[in-house]
């Protein structure tokens, strides 16, 4: 009996250790601050954009190009078809090479334009982040929220191709 007991209470001890850890666990969830579309928040997410491109991570620079220019890249690239065979077709991701982005460390700071409300944003807003070089030049990128994260709207489906705007 005396082992079966202390069986027993090692048991209990074990479930009241799990359930102190889920709710200290939900209780810190719950109490985090800021909201989701906040963490990461447009400024993060473009210079992790940016990171990417310099660091050479393609792929992962592409995920976080917005829906939208993602489609508008790759019906430029299925046009190429006409000129080159399937086997030769850039991979996704490749189409990124054609654009101009400069370094992640060649600016001096990244700042929201647009003040977003409490609420946040809205599934399919834009807002405009303005960057600041070292060297004194400043330029805007735009950025678009989808319901659950941040893209870098390349403005790809509409733009031209003179680079102008472009970090």
């Amino acid at each position: 009996h005396v082992v079966s007991l202390l069986v027993r209470g090692t048991q209990m001890r074990m479930i009241q250790r799990a359930r102190f850890a889920l709710v200290a666990g939900i209780l810190l969830t719950g109490c985090s601050s800021g909201a989701s579309w906040e963490d990461p928040s447009p400024e993060s997410v473009f210079e992790r954009f940016l990171l990417n491109r310099y660091m050479g991570k393609d792929p992962e620079a592409y995920a976080m190009v917005s829906p939208k220019d993602r489609q508008a890249l790759e019906v430029t690239r299925t046009s190429l078809k006409k000129y080159i065979s399937e086997d030769q077709l850039p991979e996704p991701h490749e189409m990124l090479l054609g654009t101009r982005v400069a370094g992640p460390y060649d600016f001096k700071r990244v700042r929201r334009v647009n003040k977003l409300g409490e609420q946040g944003p809205k599934a399919g807003e834009q807002i405009e982040l303005s960057l600041e070089y070292f060297d004194g030049r400043t330029a805007t990128a735009q950025m678009s929220w989808d319901g659950k994260r941040w893209f870098v709207d390349m403005n790809a489906a509409t733009s031209g191709q003179n680079g102008e705007g472009e970090p």
